[in-house]
């Protein structure tokens, strides 16, 4: 149970005799979603769609900033699934070198890529969270080192991958901006796992 955050979330009643338990994350929107009148949301997951709705406007989207190496990367928030620490890894043949293997997520089995070496870094890293992002009905969990939180960022700030980046992102850098006077790089989920990972995922079945 340490990884699903399975809690109830009331707004009007105070939780602060378990407040060391709660994830740093889930804690800031919490928080977050104190100051604003919102339903009931029984999971983090659901608080987290309910901070998304608040924050997502015509002019501006709700991102996941993480920090993998030297990188600073977002994700739209609307594909994250949940936060968690590291769990054991079960290592694939011939797979591509930024795939560091296999976890079993929720009774599935979930490719947990180094996002560090999917940007091009061949710096080794010690990743200290793993964020899962929905790809359609699959999972694919991103090891980051740091998670630091949802931004707001108006789109028009959004710019063009410049094709040198796209040669290192391999095209999972859809976007690229800044961030507190950091490069921010806005990664493309549903780019990140190819095909052929998802078979051999998909042949290795119950030994994983």
């Amino acid at each position: 149970m340490d990884r699903e955050y399975v809690f109830s979330i009331s707004l009007t009643r105070p939780i602060s005799s378990h407040w060391d338990a709660v994830p740093v994350e889930i804690a800031e929107i919490v928080q977050a979603l104190r100051q604003r009148p919102l339903p009931r949301c029984a999971f983090a997951g659901e608080a987290l769609m309910a901070h998304e709705r608040l924050s997502d406007s015509r002019d501006a989207a709700s991102f996941l900033v993480c920090r993998s190496n030297s990188c600073l990367c977002a994700l739209p928030l609307i594909s994250v699934a949940e936060t968690m620490r590291p769990l054991a890894i079960e290592p694939l043949a011939a797979m591509p070198p930024f795939l560091l293997g296999v976890s079993v997520i929720r009774s599935a089995p979930v490719p947990i890529v180094d996002t560090a070496k999917l940007l091009g870094s061949t710096t080794p890293t010690r990743p200290q969270r793993i964020v899962t992002v929905k790809i359609g009905d699959r999972l694919v969990g991103l090891a980051v080192e740091s998670v630091l939180g949802v931004r707001a960022i108006p789109l028009a700030s959004l710019n063009e991958v410049p094709p040198l980046l796209h040669q290192v992102g391999d095209d999972t850098v859809s976007a690229i901006t800044r961030l507190d006077a950091e490069l921010l790089l806005v990664l493309e989920s549903a780019r990140i796992v190819p095909e052929s990972v998802w078979a051999a995922i998909d042949s290795a079945g119950s030994a994983i």
